[in-house]
């Protein structure tokens, strides 16, 4: 089971209050989640997403319906992040990975990790896109610099969408 919490400190909230949690169950052998829980809220409004993995599918809803997506295999936020560490060597080729948030799919495509310093330590970017798979919504480019060691440990991500840019980094480890 893996946990992430994460939630707007007070100056942020003074523009929107968001509180973010997500659960997954992650099948390490097969290196994908068996099941998640996502509670979402932004200014009081909660949105809670149940899930359940096999490895060709989703199911969401209640009763639960299932989904496809073309490669049959979908991650969640958590599951995906382990997946892109273990692959990114800068030898690896680009590659798509879809993620299930809020109930939607999402279409990740990677560009070739590439070797960087990061704050004169050796770090490895990885670099891509993320678009809603069906439907509408604005594509949001992301960077993500892991260190270039064998635990791949993430060190700050940034996120570019609709004109704004989200940074976060690690403080302690």
């Amino acid at each position: 089971e893996v946990r992430s919490r994460f939630e707007t400190n007070a100056l942020a909230s003074s523009f929107a209050r968001v509180k973010y949690e997500l659960v997954s169950v992650i099948d390490r052998d097969a290196h994908r989640p068996i099941g998640a829980n996502e509670i979402s809220e932004l200014d009081g409004e909660a949105t809670t997403t149940n899930a359940t993995f096999d490895g060709k599918s989703y199911a969401i809803g209640e009763p639960p319906i299932s989904h496809s997506v073309p490669d049959g295999n979908v991650h969640t936020l958590q599951s995906a992040l382990g997946v892109i560490r273990g692959w990114a060597q800068p030898q690896a080729r680009g590659g798509v990975l879809h993620v299930l948030v809020a109930g939607r799919i999402y279409k990740l495509v990677l560009s070739r990790p590439i070797p960087e310093d990061l704050y004169s330590s050796p770090a490895i970017k990885v670099s891509g896109r993320v678009a809603p798979l069906e439907g509408s919504g604005p594509a949001i480019s992301f960077a993500m610099w892991v260190t270039n060691t064998a635990a791949r440990t993430p060190l700050r991500f940034e996120v570019n969408g609709d004109g704004k840019t989200i940074t976060a980094e690690l403080i302690d480890s």
